[in-house]
């Protein structure tokens, strides 16, 4: 019988110990080995000792291994787990400055993370590819659709991409219509963090009027209760900020409470909460180091998606059992109105095979133009990472809807294209 092998990129993480907690606790998921990878030969191995008193405090019959070289690593490797985030705490402080200084808001902001992400992602999928072209490949890392998209164009291994927000939307759907998650069945159209829900279903009848006027009633802000009822649908994060531009006072877009966070950070509190960032990591990594128990539950709250998320995903997907989820998957063309080559909808995932579940409503055509618009944009931006080109960069923030003007695309970009940004003046 052939080892089950699973492999986790970017695994010297400070979060990561949070995957082996969650995994002592899913009778479900056996591996006989879990290897990490990650550049840093020091922090994947700090990670990984604490990771492996984890599983042997916890009885989990699995061998904790750790590498730097991906060859080795993914050989022999049936599933892939993207965690990767190029810059780490120090790319996130320097992202979220530039992006308060430049005023680039929605799905557009995940571009900051793109422009670094996107290369690494695709040199390791290169290498993947080479070792282990079986290997299914789940990837975590923001930008979803960005990064799925950049890989379905490059390579032909298997991709699906998941996300916390949209796995967990089920049971919040099931919390507010008070059945149990199983009833329900959620129709959701687009593509990671900008999308719809469609129609909503409890066992096998629409409850979308029912859940519409429960969030509205409820004032439900985390599903954008304000805009639902004109169009009869539910705009799920960015998509809800395609209604709103040129709107509010303040060049970010976002209302004025997210503007007035904004000018918070850019002049008043950003040293002050890029230390707190650091201190925060230097102390979880002492305790990491030192082998503190109590830093599990720490852990737990800090990344509760491992245990919510993607321990229950890779237990369904290695079951070979069909089971329905909102993926971003490569559907080329089998959902009408998803622009191609990937998208986020509900799907069914059964093995290594993805398969479009039944939808009883389609989007809107204003949702479709936007959608098309944004993946036009997203193409443009991977050819610009991929050439290296300030120009062809500034086109693709120039169309994308979230993003006000040229010079607001312009103040973003010099922070990534510096080069590309003195060729062109």
């Amino acid at each position: 019988m052939t080892p089950k092998k699973l492999v986790i990129l970017g695994g010297g993480s400070l979060n990561t110990p949070a995957f082996f907690a969650a995994l002592a606790h899913h009778s479900g998921l056996v591996w006989d080995e879990i290897c990490l990878i990650d550049r840093s030969e020091e922090a994947v191995e700090i990670v990984g000792r604490f990771c492996r008193s984890i599983v042997e405090r916890s009885d989990v019959p699995v061998t904790v291994t750790w590498e730097t070289d991906v060859a080795r690593a993914v050989a022999g490797a049936q599933y892939v787990l993207n965690m990767i985030r190029v810059g780490g705490i120090e790319g996130r402080i320097e992202d979220c400055r530039n992006l308060a200084l430049s005023g680039i808001v929605g799905h557009a902001a995940s571009y900051a993370e793109a422009i670094p992400n996107i290369p690494a992602t695709l040199d390791l999928i290169r290498k993947i590819g080479t070792v282990a072209p079986d290997a299914v490949f789940v990837n975590f890392a923001n930008p979803v659709s960005l990064l799925c998209e950049a890989i379905a164009a490059a390579n032909s291994i298997t991709c699906i991409g998941i996300c916390y927000h949209a796995f967990l939307m089920r049971d919040d759907v099931a919390s507010l219509l008070g059945v149990q998650p199983q009833q329900v069945h959620v129709e959701y159209l687009g593509l990671n963090h900008l999308g719809w829900v469609t129609d909503v279903q409890v066992d096998g009848h629409s409850q979308m009027s029912r859940l519409v006027n429960t969030m509205i009633t409820r004032r439900v802000k985390k599903y954008n209760y304000q805009l639902i009822r004109p169009f009869g649908l539910i705009p799920i994060d960015h998509a809800f900020s395609l209604y709103r531009k040129g709107e509010v006072l303040y060049v970010r877009q976002k209302g004025i409470r997210g503007s007035l966070q904004d000018v918070l950070f850019k002049y008043v509190v950003a040293d002050g909460h890029a230390a707190r960032l650091r201190r925060e990591r230097d102390e979880l990594k002492e305790a990491i180091r030192t082998g503190r128990s109590k830093v599990l539950d720490l852990l737990k709250a800090r990344a509760p998606w491992y245990e919510t998320c993607i321990v229950p995903f890779l237990a369904a997907l290695d079951s070979g059992r069909p089971r329905e989820f909102i993926v971003t998957w490569r559907h080329e063309g089998q959902m009408p109105g998803l622009p191609v080559i990937t998208a986020e909808s509900t799907a069914v995932v059964e093995g290594r095979q993805v398969r479009n579940a039944m939808v009883s409503a389609s989007l809107p055509e204003f949702a479709v133009a936007w959608l098309q618009q944004v993946r036009n944009s997203e193409h443009l931006l991977i050819r610009a990472i991929r050439e290296q080109s300030f120009d062809t960069a500034l086109q693709a923030l120039a169309i994308h809807p979230n993003v006000a003007s040229v010079q607001h695309a312009e103040r973003f970009l010099q922070h990534y294209f510096p080069l590309g940004a003195q060729d062109s003046v």
